[in-house]
């Protein structure tokens, strides 16, 4: 899972937290890795969806709180402490495999029918998604991506137990089967040649929203999805969604003295005063695909 080398570090804290240990070392001895493996996360600011899963399902700790440092009760166990669990749950997941069935788990939890749906939402082709079937790849960005972005059970995506989720037949006041919480219905948007389209809506659990957040919305482009709050458009420093003479795309903004707008992203880097932009939302939360 793609992040800045601050949210790695401190996802690899979390991790550190969650198997109650002190060192890297003791981490990757945990995870059965090299011992520099957990520092070349670090210094590449990249942690491996699969690793994420591993420790959130091992350690019973809240998904959302491993990726993102939110929500509280980050202990509560997964499944109330139901199913497998340490070396039997590891086993489990080390021979974990890709295959039709995680790809029909996934589809399932978005609601999709086919897999050109799945690889348009996340920005794959379905060359990508049928190799995956061919060589039985587990996809562990995605599978961490679709857990967050869907509500949908990590152990029951990961492993294929638990009882199965479906959003399609759970509407946004129902309660859900734990009788945990409810969904609450988003906009999603796809971002494509600098043009911001609606594309339907996701059903999300609110506990894995930031509290922050008053208008969100999932945006999606490529490998990335956003989480943006649309309710937020005066501009301070952070990652923001903005209109540039009609092309809309994700910039990161610094303030300077002036009154001038330091702006960037992956392939320009330019000045200007803040009214020569609109904005159009808050970016709260990135992922990236990493395949």
């Amino acid at each position: 899972m793609k992040e800045n080398l601050d949210s790695s570090g401190a996802i690899i804290e979390r991790m550190l937290i969650s198997y109650g240990v002190k060192t890297q070392k003791e981490l990757g001895e945990k995870l059965e890795i090299p011992a520099n493996a957990v520092s070349n996360w670090q210094q590449r600011g990249s942690v491996p969806g699969k690793a994420i899963i591993d420790c959130a399902i091992s350690t019973g700790v809240d998904l959302n709180w491993l990726v993102n440092g939110n929500l509280t009760d980050a202990r509560k166990l997964v499944g109330e402490g139901e199913g497998l669990r340490g070396s039997q749950l590891r086993e489990k997941l080390l021979k974990a495999s890709g295959g039709k069935e995680l790809i029909r788990r996934i589809m399932d939890a978005y609601g999709f029918k086919t897999q050109t749906e799945l690889g348009d939402y996340l920005g794959l082709s379905s060359g990508t998604i049928s190799t995956w079937i061919r060589r039985e790849f587990f996809p562990g960005e995605v599978v961490v991506t679709c857990a967050l972005d869907t509500g949908a059970p990590l152990y029951w995506l990961a492993t294929g137990l638990q009882s199965k989720f479906s959003p399609k037949q759970v509407e946004p006041d129902n309660e859900l089967p734990s009788g945990r919480t409810t969904l609450i219905s988003i906009n999603k948007y796809q971002l494509t040649a600098g043009q911001l389209k609606e594309s339907g809506s996701v059903f999300c659990d609110p506990e894995i929203l930031p509290q922050t957040v008053n208008k969100p919305a999932y945006i999606f482009s490529g490998r990335y999805i956003w989480l943006a709050d649309m309710g937020v458009t005066n501009i301070a420093n952070g990652k923001w969604l903005i209109d540039l003479d009609g092309n809309v795309d994700v910039y990161s903004i610094s303030r300077l003295p002036g009154n001038k707008l330091q702006v960037k992203n992956d392939s320009t880097e330019f000045q200007c005063s803040p009214d020569e932009l609109k904005a159009i939302g808050l970016i709260s939360a990135t992922t990236e695909a990493h395949f």
